[in-house]
Order: C-alpha cells, then structure tokens, then sequence
C-alpha cells in the first residue's frame, strides 16, 4: 500500500536521520518521567480531564510528541528502504524522472483535461475512459521525445508542445528521462507526497491517425508525425499498475529496477514497427533475419498485445529463422 508522507513532514524526516542518538536519550527521558508521574499520581486521568494540574498536561503532550515523532522516524525507515536499489542493478544509474503535467480523458473523442493529479488503480485510471488493458494502464511521454520530434518537424512545433497539451495521448508528461532510457520490464517507483505507487513498463505506444489530424500534419500515412513517432520510438510507453495509488505534479519517479536493460521502448518500438506501412501494421522486410524480433517476443513483461504482433509477423512464410534463443528478464 501506498504510504502518507506529507510534504510538511520532509523537515522531520531529514532531522530524524541526523538526530539517532538524542532520539534515544530523549525517548529514556520520557519514559522515565511518564513512568514516575504514573507511580506518584493519584487518579491521574480523571485531573488530566478536569485540567486539574498543568503537569498533566505536559506530560500528555510529550507522550504524542514521542509518538508522532517514532512515526515520523519509522516512515523516514520505510521510504528509503523503498527507494533503495542495489548498486549491481542497472537500474542504480538511471535518471530521476519528474513529473511535469497529468492529464485525464473523461470521454471518448474529447481533448483529455489536464489535471494536478490523477489516480491510478491495477484496472485503470480512476474517471478515465482511456485504459486499453491491464498491460497498457497507464501512458507516459517525455519531454525529450516532444523535442526530438519538435526539431525534425518544425511545421507542427506550434502543436507539439507538452507542457500544454496531451499531444500523443499520454496521461503522464516526464522531464529528466529519454524514452531510449527507458526498458521494457522497468520498474518505477514514486517519491512525492504519497511514496510507494510503483509501475512497471511495459510496452511503447503505438500512436492512433488522430495525431496527425491533432497536429494538422501535412502529411498523412508515410512521413506524418504518427509514421515517425511510431517507427523511432517516440510516441511514449504504457505502464502496468503494480501498487496503485496518486501520481501528481512535480512528484519525482525512481527506477528501482531494470530486468532487460538492454531492451528500450525505442528498440522494441524499432523491431517491431521500424517497418510499418502507411496505415501503421507492422510488416516483416522479405528475409529479414527475426533473431531480434524473437527475443522482444520472448520478454515476459511484454504487453500481451505487442506479443501477439510480434509471433504474428514470425509466423509469416517469409520470416527467416530464428538463430538464437532469447534471454529473458525475471519477473516477479
């Protein structure tokens, strides 16, 4: 479960990681004062009620006080167990990703409304009617590919602005973070006001024909803004739900781990789109060697979806044979 960090905590947090040894000699202190206090006081609770003595008092508010604060210091424990990655793990060299707009699309064919926060649950994004399947919850894009395909196109630049549109669909806008950095089997974790949402990548967008027409492409099929951010990669990814919870503005997102790393959405997206038609199927080049296409279809956090186009095209008459056996990523 997700777990409550208020922002205004983060001060208490922080002290508690320096403040070890006081914690301890002031938690003896209290438990010895509210020991004797017990021993010598008559019918203690009854005067604390009727504001008999100011002692009374006093003691109460350090009893909360100690016990907020072993709350703070045990939430302080939690978080940065949950933000811990082993540094043999690709994933300890990852990017910080941060969250810069959320977006939620209440009907079907209207612009999606953008949003401070939105909920994500394993069966979709709460109020949203945009969830594919349980593989595909959640849709990413970062800033990094808005400019990428910004700087190639310079006729939809007026459109293709992240900050404040959902240009390609995406729930989630990323800063920090490339989608040729980000893999297949990811697992990323959230670090905000609420710490322990966790989702896991698991397959890159594939883009419908109303971007061109949302970006007044010139061109429609081959060489439109679809047709690229398709075949390179740059559409954005999808992302499984793992532990649910809020994803809200300027939260910070953490890779915690990184089973195929080896395998970014923008060399899946590769593989299997690189040579997609004008309507945007996947097709297989005539004796095109299919070792890569094999292993992509061999990833077990693979959306199901993508999978099943994959043994699609291997199974074409005119798909090469397969000469090496695929490796892959543990799940869990």
């Amino acid at each position: 479960q997700a777990i409550l960090a208020p922002p205004s905590v983060s001060v208490m947090v922080k002290f508690s990681e320096v403040a070890g040894l006081p914690l301890l000699f002031f938690s003896i202190y209290v438990i010895r004062e509210l020991w004797r206090y017990t021993q010598d006081a008559d019918n203690w609770i009854t005067r604390v009620i009727a504001d008999e003595r100011w002692e009374d008092k006093r003691y109460i508010g350090l009893l909360v006080f100690f016990a907020l604060f072993v709350k703070i210091y045990r939430s302080a424990k939690t978080i940065r167990a949950l933000e811990h990655v082993p540094s043999h793990d690709p994933a300890a060299s990852v990017p910080v990703g941060k969250i810069l707009g959320a977006w939620l699309g209440t009907v079907t064919g209207q612009p999606m409304e953008k949003k401070t926060r939105i909920m994500v649950k394993k069966d979709g994004v709460v109020d949203s009617e945009s969830t594919l399947d349980h593989d595909r919850i959640v849709l990413f894009q970062a800033t990094d590919s808005y400019s990428k395909v910004r700087f190639e196109n310079g006729e939809y630049a007026a459109t293709l602005d992240g900050d404040s549109c959902s240009g390609f669909g995406e729930h989630i806008l990323l800063h920090g973070v490339a989608a040729d950095g980000i893999c297949i089997g990811d697992v990323w974790r959230v670090k905000g006001a609420w710490t322990g949402v966790e989702l896991e990548v698991s397959a890159p967008h594939k883009p419908g024909a109303e971007v061109d027409d949302i970006h007044h492409s010139r061109l429609r099929g081959r060489g439109g803004i679809r047709d690229q951010s398709l075949r390179r990669g740059l559409a954005g990814w999808h992302c499984r739900v793992r532990q649910p919870g809020p994803l809200t503005v300027n939260d910070s997102f953490i890779c915690v781990k990184r089973p195929n790393p080896s395998w970014s959405v923008c060399r899946a997206a590769r593989v299997l789109y690189g040579a997609a038609d004008s309507n945007g199927n996947a097709t297989l080049r005539e004796g095109a060697d299919t070792a890569e296409l094999r292993e992509l279809a061999s990833l077990c956090q693979l959306a199901a979806s993508w999978r099943t186009v994959a043994l699609h095209l291997l199974n074409q008459p005119n798909a090469a044979a397969g000469d090496a056996p695929a490796k892959e990523g543990k799940k869990d």
